[in-house]
């Protein structure tokens, strides 16, 4: 059920966290299509980084004016600065993002190389990419909002899977989870589903019985012909 609310009302994103945007003087790396391949086929964060740049319609006018954020984990088997160099691999530009204590949390990226957007492509193809992507970022866009609003998903208390099992999902991990979350609006993109559609939205009890409150919140945004149309997102607090 959807109750709507007052979008002033309500600050969804309550991070407490001060970031800052250091600059760094690295240059891309030069890797084989196969090492990019791998990258993109194992890497989520770049999976959605990649799908915001060039899945979803904006009001860029330029594809180097669209930006995307990807978290920097702490990993027992890659180190930060390994992290850093995949994504050089990836995009023209990387901008390293800070917290108050200096840690490199994430990244802003920018500009996928044309080998990148190439082994993109094949990976989207081939279906090797992950599932949840092709759930939330591509696929028919449902037409029947006309206004900017935000409404509250209230759970009918019926759940299908076991939540631990959601929590462990790698996509749903870092779309939950990740320090991401602390510098955008957390969210995933539902403009397929109409609103009347909302309870079909994969998982969407389960992540309202893990986080505080859960929301579907729409937007205007334009396709690169300039005309408007409305975006949803599932976003929470």
């Amino acid at each position: 059920m959807l109750k709507k609310v007052d979008p002033n009302d309500i600050f969804i994103n309550q991070t407490s966290i001060e970031t800052n945007f250091i600059i760094t003087n690295k240059k891309n790396i030069e890797v084989s299509l196969k090492k990019i391949y791998e990258v993109i086929n194992n890497n989520i964060g770049v999976q959605i980084a990649l799908s915001e740049i060039l899945l979803i319609p904006n009001d860029a006018e330029n594809i180097k004016d669209i930006i995307s954020f990807v978290s920097l984990e702490k990993d027992k088997e890659k180190s930060i600065d390994s992290q850093l160099d995949e994504l050089w691999m990836v995009f023209k530009s990387v901008y390293v993002i800070v917290d108050e204590f200096k840690n490199k949390i994430a990244c802003q990226v920018s500009e996928p190389t044309p080998n990148a957007i190439r082994m993109f492509v094949q990976s989207y193809n081939e279906q090797r990419l992950s599932k949840w992507i092709y759930t939330f970022h591509s696929g028919r866009k449902a037409d029947d909002c006309n206004e900017i609003a935000l409404y509250e998903y209230i759970n009918d208390g019926s759940i299908n899977i076991n939540l631990q099992s959601l929590q462990e999902e790698p996509f749903f991990q870092y779309v939950l989870y990740s320090r991401r979350n602390c510098i955008i609006q957390p969210g995933l993109l539902v403009s397929q589903y109409e609103l009347s559609e909302v309870d079909s939205i994969p998982y969407i009890r389960e992540i309202c019985s893990i986080v505080n409150n859960l929301y579907i919140m729409i937007r205007k945004s334009k396709d690169i012909n300039s005309k408007e149309f409305y975006e949803k997102y599932l976003t929470w607090k």
